[in-house]
């Protein structure tokens, strides 16, 4: 089982909005990459989440990557799988990713396919402008 809680400590109501976004995408995220592992074993099923900062044109980003080992996904397909409705699971709903990157997009973040090896697995990556991701009270926890 995997929680992922974003709080805010007395702030005003955007940036409750705004934890609430992030919260919604991590989770998008992490339960994506869990489905897409199951038939993976045990041992197998790897999620890994970091971070970093980086400085783009003045501008400083937080970024977040989630990376899993499941069964990759084709360079062709890297852009297609954020598209509203599109899923390759059977019991999917293609609504994950989409909802992810419109609230990342919402927050002028973005979110891409970093890299992805079939077999080996895929890393997503979040970039959020450093001001958005550092409002006080913004605590995550997985």
């Amino acid at each position: 089982m995997v929680g992922v809680n974003v709080f805010a400590a007395d702030t005003d109501a955007e940036a409750k909005r705004l934890f609430t976004s992030l919260q919604q995408v991590f989770l998008n995220l992490m339960l994506n990459a869990m489905q897409h592992m199951g038939n993976r074993p045990e041992k197998r099923r790897v999620v890994r989440v970091t971070t970093t900062s980086t400085l783009v044109d003045d501008t400083h980003f937080v970024q977040i990557r989630f990376s899993d080992s499941g069964p990759g996904i084709h360079h062709k397909l890297w852009e297609k799988v954020f598209e509203l409705g599109f899923t390759t699971r059977e019991d999917g709903s293609g609504l994950g990713l989409y909802i992810a990157r419109s609230l990342v997009e919402s927050i002028h973040g973005s979110i891409t396919i970093e890299d992805s090896l079939m077999e080996l697995g895929t890393t997503f990556l979040v970039q959020l402008p450093a001001l958005a991701a550092t409002l006080p009270g913004l605590g995550v926890t997985l």
